[in-house]
């Protein structure tokens, strides 16, 4: 259940997050050319009802100037191509089930809201008062446990060690 101190809805014909007033996001993570919007166009694109992590972190890839996606393709080379066919099955195994329509678009999922209330922790712990990407993928890295699961079972890295060589990097970039 995603926590009660972000109540996250997505608004897709703006592309923003609206939050609570404790909620910052950098224009990296926010707005149509954000994360949020990437992440939407990617629900769309793949027929998933709700943006979920697996979403987020295939939108994370598509920035590939970004630190988030260097260190996603830096884990493997192909994980594009195994995080789409996760999404793939996923949505095999809802046979059946329609996606759910929503005048606003595809929602987010309560891992996703997770994601996105954790990032703020790790946005503190790293020196930053704004959440960017990478925020939202250490916070996907410490809480996901799917996704940990996942990583080990495919042998691509070592979530644990993905997460500190992030953090790490995220720590040098603060200004002393």
């Amino acid at each position: 259940m995603a926590s009660k101190s972000l109540r996250t809805l997505l608004d897709t014909t703006k592309g923003h997050i609206v939050a609570t007033a404790f909620e910052r996001l950098s224009s990296r993570t926010q707005g149509p050319n954000g994360l949020v919007g990437a992440s939407t166009k990617k629900a769309v694109e793949l027929n998933v009802g709700s943006i979920n992590n697996n979403v987020l972190l295939l939108a994370m890839i598509e920035d590939r100037d970004s630190l988030a996606a260097r260190t996603l393709i830096g884990a493997h080379p192909r994980i594009q191509l195994l995080l789409e066919d996760r999404v793939k099955r996923e949505i095999q195994n809802r046979t059946g089930q329609q996606a759910p329509d929503s005048e606003y678009g595809p929602q987010l999922s309560h891992d996703a809201a997770d994601a996105f209330d954790g990032g703020f922790y790790e946005a503190v712990q790293t020196g930053s008062y704004y959440k960017d990407p990478e925020h939202i993928l250490l916070s996907i890295l410490r809480r996901d446990a799917s996704f940990q699961k996942w990583l080990m079972m495919n042998n691509l890295i070592d979530y644990i060690e993905l997460y500190t060589a992030l953090k790490s990097e995220l720590l040098a970039l603060q200004p002393a």
